[in-house]
């Protein structure tokens, strides 16, 4: 829900869905992927399944239509659509069978169309980014996938994960994470650093452009980010981000403690539970530029150690949307 809710553009139909397919699960209001990461705990009954699924299939089958009008490709949206219909029916019937496993699967699939189809409705950039300020610093003008394929070192074994990326709401920061991406620059690294809370990669520093990125925070209401200062230091306590560290798999950019400008190129994961990091109640919320979520894959999180490899990252979608600096 957190990329749903994160859209310049919402539409009421869109979000009336993705509301009752989030109570699926009780980890609903988080990220996509609703559950922990080595299962599917936190199931509603099955009875309230049935009924989130059959209130999904109603508002598609009455106001579905309202879903294509206004997209930037309708016959895009409409595909995601079809598609969408089908993620439904199998939540539906993975209720009836009371298959927790299939059910959660539906729902993560089901709420990454609704993504899809809210972001085929953002026709432009809701404001303009500061390109005068940071002429050097690429934009990424709208959300990309990413996959991030991953290697263990004592087993060897790769993991892919899926991470949407949103230029919408950083577009400074998620576009130097795409830019080293596509420039390869995390192929064959290793991981840095690994704790309960957290993974971090560091993208090669010869690949690596000799630029920093500036602290880039969209508070909820505001118009456009704040850049350079963290929300304490503007006297923002109690404000709330866009983009919350409140979901695992966050993905956010690391800069030195004494210089929130002076971030480049290491990121890291979050891998901490929601109710660990509720939004606007942790200490990393305005702290930490965040520029998206992993949506798929990412139970690899627990598995890296220090030492593991990256071996590849690559740009699946929105690598148009990227605006190279100067």
């Amino acid at each position: 829900m957190l990329l749903i809710d994160a859209l310049p553009k919402r539409n009421p139909v869109l979000l009336d869905i993705a509301s009752s397919l989030a109570k699926v699960t009780t980890e609903g209001s988080g990220n996509i992927r609703s559950i922990d990461s080595k299962g599917s705990k936190g199931i509603k009954p099955w009875p309230e399944v049935q009924k989130a699924a059959r209130s999904a299939s109603g508002s598609i089958a009455g106001r579905g239509k309202e879903l294509i009008k206004g997209a930037t490709d309708e016959k895009a949206a409409q595909a995601v659509l079809t598609d969408l219909n089908v993620r439904i029916d199998q939540l539906g019937a993975a209720a009836d069978a009371q298959n927790r496993e299939a059910a959660v699967t539906a729902q993560v699939q089901a709420l990454l169309r609704l993504e899809q189809l809210g972001t085929l409705q953002v026709p432009t950039m809701p404001f303009q980014p500061p390109t005068a300020e940071y002429p050097s610093v690429p934009q990424l003008l709208g959300r990309a996938e990413i996959e991030i394929t991953t290697r263990a070192g004592k087993t060897r074994q790769t993991r892919q994960m899926y991470a949407i990326l949103d230029g919408f709401s950083a577009p400074l920061s998620a576009g130097q994470f795409v830019d080293l991406a596509q420039r390869k620059a995390f192929d064959q690294t290793k991981i840095v650093a690994t704790d309960e809370s957290s993974v971090t990669i560091t993208a090669d520093a010869v690949k690596s452009p000799k630029r920093t990125v500036p602290l880039e925070i969209l508070v909820e209401g505001d118009k456009e980010p704040t850049y350079g200062e963290t929300l304490e230091e503007q006297g923002r306590f109690k404000e709330r981000v866009v983009l919350p560290f409140n979901a695992y798999g966050t993905l956010a950019m690391l800069h030195p403690l004494d210089d929130p400008n002076g971030g480049a190129n290491s990121f890291f994961f979050l891998k901490a539970d929601p109710s660990y990091t509720p939004a606007g109640l942790n200490t990393l919320d305005g702290a930490f530029s965040v520029i998206g979520y992993v949506v798929q894959g990412e139970d690899a999180l627990d598995d890296l150690l220090a030492g593991d490899v990256v071996e590849n990252v690559r740009v699946l979608s929105g690598s148009e949307l990227l605006k190279q600096g100067k």
